[in-house]
C-alpha cells in the first residue's frame, strides 16, 4: 500500500489503513503488518501537522502502528523490540486472540546461540520493570504507598510478594487469589497481568536449561513417544482403535519378514541343483507361491 502523507488527514485514509492492518493482524501477516508499519511511521513523521493540528489522528495512526509492529515481532531489531516491550506493552490486549510468548518465542527460536536468547529475555524483563504503561484502571499498594497501576508497578508488587526467583505454579495461582492488589480487579484486569507475570516467569528461565528451552525436544523411547515441552514430558496418547490399527500392521509386517526370510533362505537352498532336477522345480515352485502373497 502506498501511503501519501498529504492524505493522512482524510477519514476515508483512515479506515483504508484501519481494514488493511485488522486483515493483516487477523491471519497474521506478519510480514505485511511490518511493512506497513513502517510505511506509516514514514507518512506520519513525514506530514508535520498532523501530530499538532490533528493530535487525536495522530494518536489513531500510532495506535494502528503499534499493533502492526507487535504482529510483526518476529522480524523486528532485537533493540527495537525491546523497546516494544518497555513503551507499548499495554497494546498487546487490543489485538484479538493475541500470544506474546508465542510470537516472541519464534524470535528466541531464530537465535542460534543459547547464551544470545539468554541475554534478550533479560533485557526484556528489564524493559518490563522500567515499563510505564498502566495495565489497570485504579491505583495499587505497595509497602503501604498508593502507586500507579504500571507494568513496572505490578511486577514490582510480584516480586515483593513472590520473591525474585522462580515462582512455581502453585504460588502464582495463590497470588491471583490472594494479593491483596489483586482482589482488586476485575475479570478483565485480572487477566492482563496473569499474562504479565507468566510472562516474566519464562522470561527468567535460561534458555540452556530443559524448563527454559524454546524448542520442544522430542521423546523416543521403549516407555512411551512424545515431546519435553518447558521441561515437562508430554506423551502421545494412543486412541483404542489406533492401537488396534497399530497391532494389525505390526502382525502384517512380522508376516511380510517371515515371508521374505523364508524366500531368501529358499534362493539359496536353489543353488545347490540343477535346474531340470526334481529338488530344483519343487523350490522354485515353493518360491512362486510365496510370491504370489499379498
Amino acid at each position: 500500500m502506498d501511503i501519501d502523507k498529504n492524505n493522512l488527514l482524510n477519514e476515508s485514509s483512515l479506515a483504508e489503513v484501519k481494514a488493511l492492518a485488522e486483515e493483516y493482524i487477523a491471519f497474521d501477516m506478519f510480514r505485511e503488518a511490518f511493512s506497513l508499519s513502517k510505511e506509516l511511521s514514514k507518512a506520519i513523521n513525514a506530514n508535520n501537522d498532523l501530530k499538532i493540528k490533528y493530535p487525536e489522528l495522530y494518536n489513531e495512526y500510532l495506535k494502528i502502528i503499534t499493533k502492526l509492529k507487535w504482529v510483526g515481532l518476529p522480524i523486528m531489531r532485537e533493540e527495537d523490540l525491546v523497546n516494544l516491550f518497555q513503551n507499548s506493552f499495554a497494546r498487546i490486549f487490543s489485538i484479538p486472540n493475541y500470544n506474546v510468548w508465542e510470537k516472541l518465542k519464534t524470535v528466541l527460536i531464530s537465535i542460534v546461540v543459547l547464551e544470545d536468547r539468554d541475554k534478550l529475555k533479560s533485557e526484556i524483563r528489564n524493559a518490563l520493570i522500567n515499563n510505564q504503561e498502566r495495565i489497570t484502571k485504579n491505583k495499587i499498594k505497595i509497602n503501604n504507598e498508593e502507586k500507579e497501576p504500571t507494568v513496572g508497578n505490578w511486577l514490582l508488587d510480584y516480586t515483593r510478594n513472590l520473591g525474585t526467583g522462580i515462582v512455581d505454579k502453585f504460588k502464582l495461582t495463590q497470588y491471583l487469589v490472594n494479593g491483596e492488589n489483586i482482589k482488586k480487579l476485575d475479570e478483565n484486569e485480572k487477566h492482563r497481568v496473569k499474562v504479565l507475570f507468566k510472562l516474566y516467569e519464562k522470561l527468567k528461565l535460561s534458555s540452556l536449561t530443559l524448563e527454559g528451552v524454546e524448542e520442544d525436544i522430542p521423546i523416543d523411547e521403549e516407555y512411551g513417544k512424545g515431546l519435553i515441552v518447558g521441561g515437562n514430558p508430554q506423551f502421545f496418547k494412543e486412541t483404542k482403535e489406533e492401537k488396534e490399527l497399530f497391532d494389525i500392521a505390526s502382525r502384517v509386517i512380522a508376516e511380510r519378514e517371515r515371508m521374505d526370510a523364508e524366500k531368501n533362505n529358499l534362493k539359496i537352498e536353489l543353488k545347490k541343483y540343477v535346474p531340470d532336477s526334481l529338488e530344483y522345480r519343487a523350490i522354485e515352485e515353493e518360491i512362486k507361491k510365496l510370491a504370489n502373497v499379498k
